[in-house]
């Protein structure tokens, strides 16, 4: 997966100076269909080998004259840095978060991804998977910095994916991880009794010692739930029969009035 982080602001960082990092990174750069493309899109030129390409008009010219949005996508592809995105084009950063399954950027809060259409992608931010475009621009344009929420494309939730219950979101209080779990359950209650993607066994314990302190604050866990677009239904219907007692209990909990 592509690894986003998103800064709320632009600021300064150790990652910004796209030129500096390519002059640092040159000799990572391999021969790629990859560096092709990248060539093909962004410079409409044609890539050569590792120091020289041809340009739009036809010249041979050396690696390093590319514009700096081909070269922040060279180094995505070929070196094993962080690339913070803030001098690129709107196109090359497009480029990046919807054709590289690989590496680690630095992108911005309130951008939108420019696609004519929702296309597959493979973003990691945080403990979610982004797998549409259009998913991941509508959480940075609306939902960032909170979680995000499964509501927007119904039920069941379709572009983003919970990777892992056991990492909170924010701080890890027994609130958070409590709150991590139950998101994953109501996104996916079929993998609840699914060992190959949930360790009941160990779920089953966490929720356990979570349910058994005593001073949980279930009024912020259910205002957390409501803003997240987490609902199970009163019944607890649309849960796998055999779902273990403590999870239903759980729920359950989330739904009472008193805490």
């Amino acid at each position: 997966m592509l690894n986003i982080e998103v800064l709320d602001r632009y600021e300064k960082t150790d990652h910004d100076d796209i030129e500096r990092l390519f002059a640092e990174n040159i000799t990572s750069i391999t021969d790629s269909l990859t560096n092709f493309d990248i060539f093909s899109t962004l410079e409409q030129g044609k890539y050569l080998n590792k120091w020289e390409f041809v340009d739009r008009f036809g010249r041979r010219c050396p690696l390093s004259y590319c514009s700096t949005s081909t070269k922040a996508a060279l180094l995505v592809a070929n070196a094993k840095c962080t690339v913070d995105l803030a001098e690129c084009s709107l196109s090359a950063r497009d480029y990046i978060l919807t054709h590289f399954s690989e590496g680690d950027v630095i992108i911005y809060y309130g951008i939108s991804i420019g696609c004519l259409k929702p296309v597959s992608i493979d973003v990691r931010y945080r403990n979610y998977h982004f797998s549409l475009s259009d998913r991941l621009g509508y959480y940075l344009q609306h939902e960032f910095p909170d979680r995000p929420d499964f509501t927007y494309c119904m039920c069941p939730p379709d572009g983003v994916e919970v990777l892992d219950w056991r990492q909170p979101w924010g701080e890890n209080t027994p609130e958070d991880r409590l709150i991590s779990i139950l998101h994953m359950l109501w996104a996916y209650p079929e993998r609840v009794v699914n060992p190959e993607r949930v360790a009941m066994p160990e779920l089953v314990q966490a929720l356990e010692g979570l349910m058994a302190m005593p001073n949980l604050d279930w009024e912020f866990i259910r205002g957390e739930m409501f803003m997240s677009g987490i609902r199970f239904r009163p019944d607890l219907k649309g849960l796998p029969e055999d779902t273990p007692l403590v999870v239903r209990q759980c729920i359950a909990k989330t739904q009472a009035k008193d805490g």
